[in-house]
């Protein structure tokens, strides 16, 4: 008996790539969380804002879900006074990187082999903030005198020391100048935009892809072809051969250019999302093999 083949899946709403998505929808989950407890809670650049004397856009929205340096959520560390009611360990909330996006570093999740659940941002000396005692105690595995933190704010382009969680009223945003209500909400700014990222509940998805939205008139055929053509420039032919890489069974993987030339590299430790092991020896991740 032939199997049937399963439907074909639908065109994405917009051409934005998983990590463009997950950040996005982090961001409306914080912007979710301000509305509905009337608690704004987000990741600034303090540092710069002082400099500049002047006030700045937040770097990022945080909500319930929002991850920790010491590993938990913001969840953990709102009903006991700041302490992480999991670890017990960690006293005050931190915000931290969990995707490699987030500092600019957009091009490993394009790595074949790239587990970003596995992703950990790093200190200067190498080691993940997992391995230190909170944003400034030393690091347990080498010693350093307090996390610095390796990149910078993919929003602000400033260092992760120059950054502070702040908690804010909307009487303390409105004072400011900053945006409140459906004004916080990401994209609010471009309305048209924002259906077309998130739909018309906030949902995003349905009917929203190129095809229905070129049906009903809502983008003209320019805009049609231009979504597609990005949408699809993922597996685009470049120089007559494919472009990418596949994963070798010796834990490496082959990785071909547009001329068609393979080469190995091996792949990156698995703190940084790939499979080798070993200690890390600097601060881009490169390890000694076990």
């Amino acid at each position: 008996m032939q199997r049937s083949r399963p439907p074909a899946p639908k065109s994405r709403l917009l051409p934005i790539s998983d990590g463009g998505a997950a950040m996005l929808n982090a961001e409306r989950a914080g912007a979710e969380y301000a509305l509905r407890t009337g608690t704004y809670v987000v990741f600034r650049n303090v540092e710069k804002e002082l400099t500049k004397r002047s006030v700045l856009p937040d770097c990022f929205r945080l909500s319930y879900d929002s991850p920790c340096f010491c590993g938990c959520t913001l969840a953990d560390h709102l009903e006991i006074g700041g302490r992480c009611k999991s670890c017990r360990s960690c006293r005050l909330y931190k915000f931290v990187y969990t995707r490699p996006e987030e500092i600019g570093d957009g091009h490993l999740v394009r790595r074949r082999g790239f587990n970003v659940t596995k992703w950990r941002y790093r200190c200067e000396c190498g080691h993940t903030h997992l391995d230190h005692r909170g944003p400034t105690g030393p690091c347990k595995e080498c010693g350093c005198g307090g996390f610095r933190g390796f990149g910078l704010c993919v929003s602000c382009d400033g260092a992760y020391k120059d950054h502070e969680v702040v908690v804010e009223t909307e009487e303390d945003r409105r004072r400011e100048g900053r945006p409140v209500g459906e004004a916080y909400i990401p994209l609010s700014e471009a309305p048209g935009l924002q259906e077309r990222v998130f739909g018309r509940e906030g949902g995003g998805g349905g009917d929203k892809d190129p095809e229905s939205m070129l049906s009903r008139g809502e983008i003209s055929a320019s805009e049609y072809m231009d979504l597609i053509r990005t949408i699809e420039a993922g597996s685009m032919d470049v120089g007559g051969g494919r472009v990418g890489m596949k994963v070798k069974r010796s834990g490496g993987m082959m990785r071909r250019n547009d001329k068609g030339e393979e080469r190995m590299v091996r792949l990156m430790h698995e703190s940084s999302g790939g499979t080798g092991k070993g200690r890390v020896v600097n601060k881009y991740g490169k390890f000694e093999k076990a």
